[in-house]
């Protein structure tokens, strides 16, 4: 519920922060629909280059940033004792850019928006509840909450899960372990981490065999 948590925000006067990390791939989404102040997100998430993301701001949101970094073009005019700075987005952009990582994902958006949406949706959603279903029907797993993009979190019940990613990993797949830097989430759900399986619209069935296939068998040596 973004839209309802937004409003709920701005109510008690504060800015609002959407963290589009694992979201930004999924989907399209209106910030001028959910009306949060900022929208952030990383490129290699998107299948583009590391090193670099994008902040959506609003005006009237950007305007109550301090500068932080110094530097470049971001500098308007300077003297001994006094400075003044560009507004956004260039005062917030000290130095040298990361042009190729841009220019990189800018390629990666052109890309992404030539793909037909719904049936990119369509493909993830039927790959997600094959990926739901068999992890519930694995004994001692729990899925964690009620996930609708392609993603699934779960812990095993006595096996840490840590140990589980290992044993994942030397099978050749490749899941986020731990906190998932939701620390407070995490530590509410009374839990020490879990382990995240995410999808992208390069996976299909067999790789789902796989995970399931290097789960069971990493379970029989936990357990």
């Amino acid at each position: 519920p973004v839209r309802q948590l937004v409003a709920l925000a701005q109510a008690q006067g504060a800015l609002t922060v959407i963290d589009g990390a694992q979201g930004v791939v999924h989907g399209r989404h209106d910030v001028q629909d959910i009306g949060c102040d900022f929208y952030v997100f990383s490129s290699h998430k998107l299948y583009g280059p590391d090193g670099v993301g994008v902040l959506f701001g609003r005006h009237q949101a950007l305007a109550q940033l301090q500068h932080w970094q110094f530097g470049g073009e971001m500098v308007l005019q300077t003297g001994y004792q006094t400075a003044t700075f560009r507004p956004a987005p260039l005062g917030f952009e000290a130095g040298t850019p990361p042009i190729s990582a841009v220019i990189g994902l800018g390629a990666t958006l052109d890309y992404l928006n030539a793909l037909n949406q719904s049936a990119v949706t369509e493909y993830e959603a039927r790959l997600h509840e094959r990926l739901r279903a068999g992890l519930m029907l694995r004994d001692g797993v729990r899925v964690l909450g009620d996930p609708h993009v392609a993603l699934v979190s779960f812990i095993v019940e006595g096996v840490h899960n840590a140990d589980l990613a290992h044993l994942l990993t030397e099978q050749g797949v490749a899941v986020r372990a731990g906190h998932h830097c939701a620390i407070p989430l995490i530590s509410g759900l009374g839990l020490s981490g879990a382990i995240r399986v995410s999808l992208g619209l390069y996976n299909d069935s067999d790789d789902l065999e796989r995970v399931f296939i290097a789960l069971d068998q990493a379970l029989e040596l936990l357990r």
